[in-house]
């Protein structure tokens, strides 16, 4: 029992999509890594939070890994998932949009395909593997807090992060919240 314990390991869940309790971790939290193909959901789930930290003058650093659409690990991701390709790209695309001006993102590419998925919120790791077949949120997932787990499955998400290289499309502009408008002057009558 000594040996699970000191995995950290503190649920499994027969499903990747735990919208609510990410919920409720990511609106606290402070750092975030994330892997993945798409990460649809992620960004869907997330964007407004960000843009809110940040205008809060409190942005969340977060470190967010994407297989390359065009790798051939993206591929055979895809055909597990019933998907096309050109569905990556899109959502890669939209995903770069939505964060990559935002103060503490940072984005970048991998070609590797990826054995394990990856969303460390703080203190608290979600991770699982990638089906065979089928599409990703439906995979297995694991919930872990601190212990040897965490600390390796970590130590291969920096690796791939310090490997990986910069996604951006172009040039982000930084998201400043807006100032506040001046008085207008009403005309002399």
């Amino acid at each position: 029992m000594t040996e699970l314990i000191s995995t950290g390991l503190v649920a499994a869940y027969p499903q990747r999509n735990l919208g609510q309790e990410y919920g409720v971790l990511v609106a606290r939290a402070k750092v975030i890594d994330v892997t993945g193909y798409t990460l649809t959901a992620f960004s869907e789930q997330n964007k407004e939070h960000f843009i809110a930290c940040v205008k809060a003058k409190k942005p969340i650093k977060a470190r967010i890994l994407l297989v390359d659409p065009d790798s051939e690990a993206a591929g055979i991701m895809a055909a597990a998932e019933n998907k096309e390709v050109s569905q990556y790209l899109a959502s890669h695309r939209t995903l770069i949009k939505s964060l990559s001006g935002l103060k503490g993102v940072h984005i970048k590419i991998t070609k590797r395909h990826l054995s394990m998925m990856v969303y460390r919120i703080d203190d608290v790791l979600f991770t699982g593997p990638y089906p065979f077949t089928g599409n990703s949120t439906t995979a297995t997932t694991l919930k872990v807090g601190r212990g040897w787990l965490f600390d390796r499955q970590m130590e291969d998400f920096d690796r791939l992060w310090e490997e990986a290289a910069p996604y951006t499309l172009d040039e982000p502009q930084p998201i400043v919240a807006a100032p506040p408008s001046a008085p207008t002057a009403t005309p002399a009558a």
